[in-house]
């Protein structure tokens, strides 16, 4: 049964049918959007006593945390890692809203703001307690408040709340807890955080009718509640979750009702009740990381969002971490000009995220035709059209590139094979080293993690091990003398990709790259490797066979990048993506163009880009490349999933297909476009 909302069908089971009531209700950790706008969950609790918010009868949650000295050391390990990571990553139960900003806020307070605009910028919050074992994110920016006031948060709730009326409050609760807070703060700023439905007439709260002072603000824009939390000194609430996130924040925090948190010696507990649970022996003196763990570890139960099955806490941090960043990312209405419906379709799953609205416009003039909102921005591939560009300088529209990923198919995409993957980039994209990227900017600032370290090394070991490449194409051996000695690898590449035109300014031809190889290792046994989309007929770069001859020891056509990773010393390329996938399997790569992975100390450089700086492991490359970057989709249900997921994809896909054609005909491409079609025009 769904929550306490079906009391007389809960009486007829117990009564009449003689059955005992499981009791369901959703997690702590649920979904990266809303439930009622169809975000499906990861997290559920199964109560066989009741359930975690009516405190007035007890629940399995109330039982764990009474047992808590029983506790598994294990259990008792993990929840100040799982703690620290959900405020790392400011999560909540729901998780589409943006994070606090005070531009925002200066914004919509305007007429009550306490000092100029300069003084405003965004914020990230406030140093946590010692004692709670956590190190939030948010670490707090005093000096960029408004004023030097505290600031308290007074939480409203939607009126009729079940975790209300099973939280012995009603309407005086609130009204007594309002009254107090401003009795006990009166020089501090007093921010009542309410519902957004609230204020658009959709839903009642209990707070709506504050009386006017120069110190009270209403707060209805919907944001990140840890974000919000950050900023506070002191939280005031009746039964809400956020109070417990508060307190994971370390702040301190006043509780007027009886949620599933009060009583615990953790909380400033207001609620006369709480004396009558400890009486009863249903309370009891607990840490905030016992009550953590009894809840998200123990009584939350969890779905691995990559897998579908039986999951951990982890599992779904680490989703819904990651989901995130995409939705901060795709935040907005994105114009998208000109692409076919067969492209529509590969798109579409990629930007399925709460705060996205993606947009395809026929044509230029189409869109110039457009009122356009504020938050408008102009989705293009790769470096995009030079008209695009153009009409986005004119209109002052940011713009945001998009690009194949890095593990993308069993197949050519020129192939009209989908991809697994793609990248979305606000800077610039990754192969144009003539201004940075997002990329660029991830391998130069991001703070690297242990367990980032853990995830690299694993993705490494398995794109090696099952000799996974970008496409996947080819097969068969090579074969490579006994003698060959010192082998050098040198990959083709599509002799007009933008790759060439803005990452390889000396040179830009394959022919003109073997020449400079053989002229620097005269003696060295050369393969060459073709591209192979210009195998396939169907991009530019071919070398007459004759002509490759005269440089290059051997040529290959149909044998697979692995292979020939395989059987080489040394990678000798301009900008090709062989050169990281050489990197992984621990060769030399020598680099004449300036790809992504050239300048940070893991390669030999023949041009400098000064803007990098960082010397990098390669598992942070690794990282940066695989883990951040892309974005992951399944291609069977649609849905994020994380790189190891999608390497393990295309490992099985391999296997079925036994690697990816060159070469596929007309009627192949045209089956292809169809099945994509269908999932465009999915409701």
């Amino acid at each position: 049964m769904w929550g306490r909302k079906h009391t007389r069908r809960e009486y007829w089971i117990r009564s009449v049918l003689k059955k005992n009531v499981i009791y369901l209700e959703d997690g702590f950790l649920r979904s990266l959007g809303l439930g009622v706008e169809g975000w499906p969950p990861f997290s559920m609790v199964a109560d066989d006593l009741g359930i975690y918010y009516d405190t007035t009868r007890p629940s399995r949650l109330e039982a764990l945390i009474l047992a808590a000295d029983q506790m598994p050391s294990e259990t008792l390990a993990d929840a100040p890692k799982a703690a620290e990571l959900i405020v790392a990553h400011g999560l909540s139960k729901y998780n589409h809203a943006p994070d606090f900003s005070w531009d925002v806020f200066q914004a919509e307070h305007s007429d009550t703001a306490c000092v100029p605009e300069s003084a405003y910028g965004k914020s990230s919050g406030a140093e946590t307690k010692r004692d709670t074992q956590v190190k939030p994110e948010y670490n707090g920016n005093k000096h960029l408040r408004p004023s030097e006031k505290e600031i308290v948060l007074v939480i409203d709730q939607t009126y009729g709340d079940m975790a209300v009326q099973y939280g012995a409050a009603d309407a005086q609760t609130f009204a007594q807890m309002f009254q107090t807070a401003s009795a006990e703060n009166p020089d501090a700023e007093i921010w009542v955080k309410t519902h957004p439905d609230v204020l658009n007439g959709k839903k009642r709260g209990y707070l709506t009718d504050l009386p006017q002072a120069q110190n009270v603000r209403l707060l209805a824009a919907d944001v990140s509640p840890l974000s919000l939390l950050a900023q506070v000194d002191k939280v005031y609430c009746v039964t809400s979750q956020m109070g417990f996130e508060a307190l994971l924040l370390g702040k301190p925090v006043a509780v007027f009702g009886l949620p599933w948190y009060a009583g615990w010696g953790v909380s400033d507990d207001r609620h006369a009740g709480v004396k009558t649970l400890q009486q009863q022996n249903r309370r009891a003196p607990r840490t905030l990381m016992q009550l953590f763990a009894a809840a998200y570890l123990q009584y939350s139960r969890y779905l691995n969002p990559n897998t579908g099955e039986a999951g951990t806490v982890f599992d779904v941090i680490g989703h819904l971490a990651a989901e995130r960043r995409r939705n901060e990312k795709l935040r907005g209405n994105l114009y998208c000009v000109g692409v076919s419906l067969w492209k529509r379709a590969v798109m579409k799953p990629f930007f399925h995220a709460p705060a996205c609205r993606l947009h395809f416009v026929s044509s230029l003039k189409k869109l110039r035709e457009m009122p356009l909102p504020a938050d408008a921005r102009l989705l293009v591939w790769g470096c995009g059209r030079q008209e695009l560009l153009d009409f986005a300088a004119e209109r002052g529209l940011p713009v945001l590139h998009m690009e194949d990923g890095f593990i993308r198919s069993v197949g050519l995409g020129s192939n009209l094979v989908p991809p697994l993957s793609l990248v979305c980039d606000p800077m610039g994209i990754y192969f144009n080293a003539e201004k940075p990227s997002r990329l660029e900017h991830i391998l130069q600032n991001q703070t690297f993690t242990r367990r980032d370290f853990q995830t690299a090394s694993s993705l490494q070991n398995a794109l090696t091990e099952a000799g996974i490449s970008k496409y996947n194409v080819g097969g068969g051996a090579l074969a490579v003398p006994p003698d060959a000695g010192r082998v050098l690898l040198v990959p083709g590449q599509v002799e007009d990709d933008a790759s060439l035109r803005h990452g390889s300014p000396a040179i830009r031809k394959n022919l003109d790259l073997l020449k400079k190889v053989r002229a620097l290792n005269p003696d060295a046994y050369i393969i060459y490797k073709p591209h192979p989309d210009v195998v396939s007929g169907n991009r530019t770069g071919h070398i007459p066979p004759e002509e490759a001859a005269r440089y290059a020891d051997q040529t290959v056509t149909e044998c697979d990048i692995a292979t020939c990773l395989q059987h080489a010393h040394e990678v000798h390329t301009l900008t090709s993506l062989s050169g990281f996938e050489a990197l992984l399997r621990g060769k030399t790569v020598h680099c004449y163009g300036l790809p992504f992975y050239a300048g940070w100390g893991l390669t030999r450089d023949h041009l400098p880009l000064p803007r990098r700086t960082r010397k990098l492991a390669l598992w942070q490359l690794v990282a940066g490349t695989l883990v951040y970057y892309p974005d992951y989709v399944c291609p069977e249900t649609r849905r994020p999933v994380d790189a190891q997921t999608a390497v393990n994809i295309l490992r099985r896909q391999k296997t079925q297909q036994g690697g990816g054609r060159l070469k596929r005909s007309f009627a192949a491409k045209q089956w292809g476009k169809l099945k994509q079609l269908r999932v465009l025009f999915r409701p």
